[in-house]
C-alpha cells in the first residue's frame, strides 16, 4: 500500500502545480482526451494519457510513473476513483475497485472478471496485458455499450457487438488523431470525422478503415424505393430519416439509427395510424429497451424482443434495467426520452446515448446530467454536431454539419461558431 499512499501525495501536489511542472503534449488536458507529461519537479517523468475535466484526471486513463509502477483505470477529480489496476515496479499486480487512491473490497492479483455480470449483464474485465472493458456483455461477449481502455492509453467509447467496434463509437489514438462516428466490425464504416493529430479533419463516409469522401446527405441505397425513401443523412449505415410516401406503409417515418439497410440501434417510428415506438431496433425489428405508444393512450416500455414485450410492463418514469445510481443502467423519462448509459450518483455521467422522443439524439459523454466531452448530436433536420460540448452546449473544437450539407468545423463557444481553429 506504500505505493497508493504516495500516490495521493503526488496527486495533491501535481494538480495545484500543473502549470508549473507540466506540458500538455497532445490533445485537451483541460476538458477532453489528452496526454500530458511532468518536466520537473518530484514527478519528473511521469505521464499521463486519459481523459481531463477541469484540468484534473477524470474519467478513464493511465498513469505511468518514472519508478515504473502504473494505474489503468478511472479517476475522478484528480484522485484514482473507480475500476482499475494498479501494477508496481516489482512485478506484482492488484485489481478491483478503488476510492480515494486506496482499493476497497476484493482485491485481484490476476486477469478476468473483478466486477459484476461478465456473461450477461454489466461487467467489468480485467485482461492479462492490462487493458480494462467496463461495459455490457452478452453470451460471454463485449456487447453493447462500454468503454475499452488499452494498456498504453489509447480508448474506445462506444458500442461493441461479439467484441468488435460496430455502430457509433469515439476512438483515441496515442498520437493525438481522434475519430467519432460509426464503426463495423472493428474499423470506421459509414459516417465519421477524423481528426488527425495535427489538426485536419476529415467529415463524411469510411469504408473499411479508409476515408472515401464527403457523404451524400440525400442519397441512399434504398433512394429507388418508389414507395419509400431517405429524407436525411444515412439510411444505409449511420443515422438518418426515413420516410414512406405510398404503399402499406404510407406516412410512416422512422428517425434513429441504420445498419446495413435496415433499423438496428436507437430510434422513433412513428406510425401513420398514431402508434409510436421509442427505443432500440435490431435487423429492423423492435429489440432493447423501449416504449410503445398506442394511438388509443395506453403505453407498453421495458425490454423487446422482436417486436414482444419480454420483461415487465413498467408503467411509470424511471429505471427500467441496470444501475441508474453509479452504474450503466436504461432510465424512462416522463418526457418519453430515454438514456442509455453511465450514471454516477443518480444522475447521467460518463458515455450513453439520449434519444429525444421526437427522434433527435446525442452520443457521446455527459457530466452532471449535461452534455460535456465529446459527442455526435443529431437534429431530425438533417443536422449533426461531431465534436466537443461543455455544460449542453457545442464548445471547443467540433464539426457542424447544416441541413443543406455547408459545413462550420473549427472552434465553437457556448453553442456558436467562432471560426477555424488556429
Amino acid at each position: 500500500m506504500k505505493t497508493l499512499v504516495s500516490l495521493f501525495a503526488t496527486i495533491t501536489i501535481v494538480n495545484v502545480c500543473l502549470s508549473q511542472n507540466t506540458e500538455c503534449v497532445v490533445g485537451n488536458c483541460q476538458n477532453g482526451w489528452g496526454i500530458i507529461e511532468w518536466k520537473s519537479g518530484e514527478s519528473k517523468g511521469d505521464k499521463y494519457i486519459g481523459e481531463f475535466k477541469d484540468g484534473y484526471r477524470d474519467g478513464a486513463g493511465v498513469y505511468f510513473w518514472h519508478s515504473g509502477d502504473k494505474y489503468i483505470g478511472y479517476w475522478s477529480e484528480g484522485v484514482i476513483n473507480g475500476y482499475g489496476t494498479q501494477f508496481f515496479s516489482s512485478g506484482s499486480r492488484m485489481s478491483g475497485t478503488f476510492k480515494n487512491s486506496n482499493i476497497v473490497g476484493t482485491s485481484y492479483s490476476t486477469s478476468g472478471c473483478i466486477y459484476g455480470n461478465c456473461d450477461d449483464g454489466f461487467g467489468v474485465w480485467v485482461y492479462e496485458t492490462g487493458d480494462m472493458y467496463v461495459g455490457n456483455w452478452s453470451g460471454g461477449y463485449r456487447d453493447g455499450e462500454g468503454t475499452y481502455l488499452y494498456a498504453d492509453g489509447e480508448k474506445y467509447t462506444g458500442k461493441v457487438i461479439k467484441n468488435k467496434r460496430n455502430g457509433f463509437g469515439i476512438y483515441n489514438w496515442l498520437a493525438g488523431s481522434s475519430y467519432s462516428g460509426n464503426w463495423k466490425d472493428g474499423h470506421q464504416d459509414g459516417y465519421g470525422t477524423y481528426v488527425a493529430a495535427e489538426g485536419t479533419v476529415q467529415t463524411g463516409t469510411f469504408e473499411n478503415g479508409v476515408y472515401v469522401g464527403t457523404s451524400s446527405q440525400s442519397n441512399n441505397s434504398t433512394s429507388s424505393n418508389k414507395q419509400s425513401y431517405c429524407v436525411y443523412g444515412n439510411c444505409t449505415n449511420g443515422w438518418g430519416v426515413y420516410e414512406w410516401v405510398s404503399g402499406a406503409n404510407k406516412g410512416d417515418k422512422y428517425i434513429g439509427d441504420f445498419k446495413d439497410g435496415y433499423r438496428s440501434g436507437e430510434g422513433v417510428y412513428t406510425w401513420a395510424d398514431g402508434d409510436k415506438y421509442v427505443g432500440s431496433w435490431a435487423n429492423g425489428s423492435i429489440n432493447g429497451y423501449g416504449k410503445y405508444y398506442f394511438s388509443n393512450g395506453t403505453k407498453s416500455c421495458g425490454k423487446w424482443e422482436n417486436a414482444k414485450l419480454v420483461s415487465q410492463n413498467y408503467t411509470e418514469a424511471g429505471c427500467i434495467s441496470g444501475d441508474c445510481n453509479s452504474g450503466y443502467g436504461v432510465r424512462i423519462y416522463d418526457s418519453g426520452d430515454i438514456y442509455y448509459g453511465y450514471f454516477k450518483d443518480g444522475v447521467r455521467s460518463g458515455s450513453g446515448e439520449y434519444l429525444y422522443n421526437e427522434g433527435e439524439k446525442y452520443d457521446g459523454y455527459f457530466s452532471s446530467n449535461k452534455r460535456n466531452g465529446r459527442g455526435t448530436y443529431y437534429w431530425t433536420d438533417g443536422g449533426q454536431y461531431t465534436g466537443n460540448w461543455k455544460d449542453g452546449n457545442q464548445d471547443g473544437d467540433g464539426s457542424y454539419t447544416k441541413p443543406d450539407g455547408t459545413k462550420q468545423i473549427g472552434l465553437f463557444e457556448k453553442g456558436n461558431f467562432k471560426g477555424t481553429s488556429t
